[in-house]
């Protein structure tokens, strides 16, 4: 994925420059920092992952089959699989699977 876009601005050349380093002056953890060389970034917004209803079908099928096809080579403890990140990594056959997960 592409980094975000970032737009840089000095804090100077803002209408409300005073306002904000007379804040910023009342910190102490400030009080040893130049308050004219603040700077303002502002990252572009990332748009949200969109999860089509047929990617996550393919994916729960692809790791059916890799489960199904491998389960004999997965180490078990007490009658549980312990499956690992790369055995989904490698049944999904994606290296991002992580990002499916938790973006759900």
């Amino acid at each position: 994925m592409p980094r975000r876009k970032q737009l840089t601005f000095h804090i100077q050349d803002l209408r409300c420059a005073g306002h904000i380093i007379e804040e910023l002056s009342k910190l102490p953890q400030l009080a040893n920092f130049d308050m004219n060389s603040i700077e303002l970034t502002i990252k572009e917004n990332r748009p949200a992952p969109k999860i089509i209803k047929k990617d996550i079908d393919m994916l729960i099928d692809r790791l059916q089959r890799g489960f199904s096809a491998n389960k004999h080579t997965v180490t078990q403890l007490n009658g549980c699989y312990l499956i690992t990140n790369v055995h989904l990594a490698k049944w999904m056959k994606t290296t991002n699977y992580h990002s499916w997960l938790t973006s759900t």
